[in-house]
């Protein structure tokens, strides 16, 4: 059967982690792991006891703080090297320029595997942002 339209939304729901590909084509099984693996480190390098990644976060718990107890979910698309390095950063911005670039310290020039060769760039993914952990004061 032939879709109408150019182009579909594959997307890892439980992740929140999506590749887009061409109608006739589906995404390589090692895309997937690999965008899987991606956002784990990128996540857990939002994370990090950094004063960028402290101040991102604050300023998303802040920005994102409705009442409703959900998550923020960032959505970002990554440029990545032939040796892993994230070369370039997309994301709608931020209302206030500290956080695009923490985001853009915190993400740009780090280091992953290898990405597959045939992998369509950018990677497109959404992370979840889950609160820090406080830690109390004595």
């Amino acid at each position: 059967m032939r879709t109408t339209s150019l182009y579909r939304l594959i997307s890892i729901a439980l992740l929140g982690i999506s590749l887009v590909t061409t109608a006739t084509s589906q995404p390589a099984t090692a895309w997937i792991d690999y965008a899987t693996k991606s956002a784990a480190t990128m996540q857990s390098w939002l994370g990090e006891d950094t004063p960028q990644a402290k101040h991102f976060n604050t300023y998303m718990q802040r920005s994102f703080d409705d009442g409703s107890h959900q998550e923020p979910v960032l959505s970002i698309s990554i440029w990545i090297s032939v040796d892993g390095v994230i070369s370039r950063i997309k994301f709608p911005p931020f209302v206030h320029p500290e956080a695009n670039q923490d985001l853009q310290s915190i993400i740009v020039g780090r280091q992953l595997n290898r990405p597959p060769l045939d992998m369509p760039q950018p990677l497109r993914l959404r992370l979840r942002l889950k609160p820090l952990s406080q830690t109390p004061v004595t």
